[in-house]
């Protein structure tokens, strides 16, 4: 795998996503809150839950980069459990290959959700896009990155393709939402 085209690639989603929730701006909330079941999530809930996960691992990487000491790679070899976590997140054909449990902490409620949570989420995405620019000028590989998995540290590029897979699994999820 080249090392550009994975950010390329990591990026072209981002910008998909920061698109939709702008998009979203105008739409009522209590469309936003409407839940597609009685157990599934609203839009509003999927954005939240991404929230509470940007605000754990956009930090993390941050520190990452700010103290890579080895310049940017041409090729990147993804770890074995890493590369399977992002595969396995990113839903293929609007399927997803598996289900996984939420921790607690990152369930969301609607009445625990922040009125700026869309707001919020936008800034997240833009920061992340920013991390990204920054990440080309390191070396995916040399770098860990802690995960929500105490103990578990994975290949900067690995946790990035994680990270960004897992907000494309959601924002499918919130747009499956708001059409039903």
């Amino acid at each position: 795998m080249l090392q550009n085209e994975i950010i390329k690639d990591l990026e072209s989603r981002i910008n998909k996503i920061i698109d939709w929730a702008d998009s979203l701006r105008h739409t009522d909330i209590s469309k936003l809150k409407a839940k597609p079941s009685e157990t599934g999530w609203s839009a509003l809930e999927c954005i939240d839950h991404l929230n509470r996960y940007s605000d754990f691992y956009l930090p993390e990487f941050t520190k990452a980069i700010d103290k890579a000491r080895i310049k940017s790679s041409e090729n990147y070899k993804p770890g074995w459990l890493g590369n399977k976590m992002a595969v396995d997140m990113l839903p293929q054909n609007g399927k997803l290959k598996s289900t996984m449990k939420t921790f607690k902490s990152k369930n969301p409620t609607l009445d625990g959700i922040s009125p700026n949570a869309l707001e919020k989420f936008i800034d997240q995405q833009k920061a992340l896009k920013e991390i990204l620019g920054r990440a080309e000028l390191v070396d995916l590989s040399s770098l860990r990155v802690p995960t929500t998995i105490p103990l578990l540290r994975l290949k900067l590029g690995d946790t990035l393709r994680f990270f960004v897979f897992h907000e494309v699994r959601h924002v499918e999820q919130a747009q499956r939402a708001l059409k039903s």
